[in-house]
């Protein structure tokens, strides 16, 4: 039990530090630092569907906490899909003149 709780207070402190960074950068930390590779197994073992997800994502608290943070910095937790998405409509905005 102990050991739970100390990855789960691990996992908050870094969370807490991604929010530092993100708050003073406005963009993911590098992939080749530690924060960066955490960050992005986070990625990974995240779904909306909580039962879907992987690593302590799966406690409810850690995922609204993820979520949360997903939904404070949605624009840079967009998918390599949405940012196309995004790019095309803007795009197609300009040329109407919107």
């Amino acid at each position: 039990m102990n050991d739970t709780i100390s990855r789960e207070k691990k996992w908050f402190l870094k969370l807490s530090s991604l929010r530092s960074h993100l708050e003073f950068t406005d963009r993911l930390p590098k992939q080749c630092s530690e924060l960066g590779r955490w960050i992005n197994n986070q990625i990974k073992a995240f779904d909306i569907e909580i039962s879907n997800c992987k690593g302590l994502l799966v406690n409810k608290t850690v995922h609204l906490a993820f979520c949360s943070l997903r939904k404070d910095y949605s624009h840079i937790f967009l998918t390599v899909e949405e940012k196309w998405e995004n790019n095309v409509f803007i795009q197609m905005w300009r040329r109407l003149g919107v």
